[in-house]
């Protein structure tokens, strides 16, 4: 992948709720406050995530980019990335008006 910069693995919103149940027994002890989602400083290996497909069927979309490349990821989706060069990651939240509710239900 040397033209690529960062992997990402982002999991459909449907898919949150059901990987927020089945984190403790793949990474015990991650997240011991918080949110295990948000707080968790660890990495899903390839093993782990081809284990999640196969016992649980979640898969996430992957995503390789480039350098100038953008990404916005849905609220309420999971997701990691793996920064493959040294790079500048830029994050910002936006709820609009509209999704203030559906907001307030994800966190």
């Amino acid at each position: 992948l040397p033209e690529h910069s960062a992997v990402w693995h982002i999991f459909s919103a449907a898919d949150t709720q059901r990987l927020a149940e089945l984190l403790p027994t793949v990474l015990p002890g991650a997240a011991p406050s918080g949110s295990l989602l948000l707080d968790s400083p660890a990495y899903l290996s390839a093993d782990t995530l081809a284990s999640l497909e196969r016992t649980a069927g979640v898969r996430p979309y992957i995503v390789l980019l480039a350098v100038g490349d953008v990404l916005l990821v849905p609220a309420g989706c999971a997701h990691q990335v793996a920064h493959l060069r040294p790079c500048v990651s830029v994050c910002a939240g936006f709820v609009a008006p509209e999704h203030v509710s559906h907001a307030a239900r994800l966190s």
